[in-house]
C-alpha cells in the first residue's frame, strides 16, 4: 500500500505496523484532494475505527 500522510498520523500509526517513509517532493503550497477508503470490516476492529475517526475530522471540510 502507498499512501500519503500527516507526520503525526505516520508517527502513530508506524508504532503498530512496520511502516517506511519514501523521499517525496515537497508538496508546498499546491493543493491536493484527499480521500480515504477502507473496508466496511474496519470498523469492527477497535484500533483502525479510531484511527478512521480521527483521520475523518482532521480532514473534514
Amino acid at each position: 500500500m502507498l499512501g500519503l500522510t500527516t507526520e503525526r498520523l505516520f508517527a502513530m500509526v508506524s508504532r503498530l505496523w512496520p511502516l517506511q517513509t519514501l523521499d517525496f517532493p515537497s508538496l508546498g503550497g499546491e493543493q491536493i484532494d484527499v480521500a480515504l477508503h477502507f473496508n466496511k470490516l474496519s470498523g469492527k476492529e477497535p484500533l483502525l475505527k479510531e484511527i478512521i475517526e480521527t483521520v475523518i475530522r482532521s480532514f473534514k471540510a
